[in-house]
């Protein structure tokens, strides 16, 4: 009898685990869960390609982006960790009910335990290189190449995210949020910009800020980038059909 409902138990647990991997969001593939979303709503939409929460997180902030001390001020821990057991599990969280800085810690988690860093291990140290340009030309042409070169998910995860940081930092939002480039790009860059080897990690801080501020002031010129790609994807598509 032991023996069979200990047989029971471990099929039903791991029952729970592959329907956990179905639906599992955070700490999975940025592509991955693009994809199997995109294939759940019958949604091929070509403009932003990013997960479901991540953009229901963006908007609420975006509507918030002048509130004090966003993105520094942390929310709750027993509020983000429901939340990421919600939605790891397939269910709808209405973000809304939720206060603010605690949304905003659940978009910061997201995108600090990609298994991949948002800018990719790859290209690290050419994002590096940024920091040491001190020539806005040459920065604003390398920002928009390292750009170009990201993968198609991580390109709208990216620009979405410093549409919202810029809109954060910029007038009049600023004068209330008190959140201005420097802040954010402190906050956010190790979140995004990591490199494999360790022993860099703590040397780098302050050139990941310098790479992540560039990013936030170039957001509009890397705007127009992703809309030219965006086109002609599209374009490229309607060919072929």
């Amino acid at each position: 009898m032991f023996t069979f409902l200990r047989a029971l138990f471990l099929k039903d647990e791991k029952k729970k685990k592959e329907i956990t991997t179905l639906t599992k969001v955070f700490s999975t593939s940025l592509e991955e869960v693009v994809q199997r979303e995109q294939l759940l709503i019958n949604d091929d939409n070509d403009d932003y390609k990013i997960p479901l929460i991540v953009n229901e997180c963006i908007q609420v902030l975006e509507e918030n982006a002048n509130k004090e001390g966003i993105f520094r001020v942390p929310g709750s821990q027993e509020e983000i960790d429901s939340i990421v057991k919600k939605v790891d599990s397939g269910k709808h969280v209405n973000l809304r009910q939720y206060p603010v800085n605690t949304i905003a810690s659940v978009l910061k988690k997201y995108v600090r335990e990609l298994p991949e860093p948002l800018l990719t291990y790859e290209k690290y140290d050419e994002w590096i290189k940024l920091s040491s340009l001190n020539n806005e030309e040459k920065e604003r042409a390398l920002v928009s190449n390292l750009f170009f070169d990201l993968p198609t998910v991580n390109q709208s995860l990216f620009i979405k995210l410093l549409a919202l940081l810029h809109r954060i930092s910029t007038r009049p939002n600023v004068q209330t949020s008190k959140m201005t480039d420097s802040n954010l790009a402190f906050i956010w860059g190790m979140n995004i910009l990591r490199s494999k080897n360790s022993d860099l990690i703590v040397g780098d801080i302050g050139k990941v800020g310098i790479v992540m501020k560039i990013c936030i002031r170039e957001y509009e010129n890397l705007q127009d980038l992703y809309d030219e790609i965006v086109k002609q994807q599209k374009d490229e598509k309607t060919a072929i059909m």
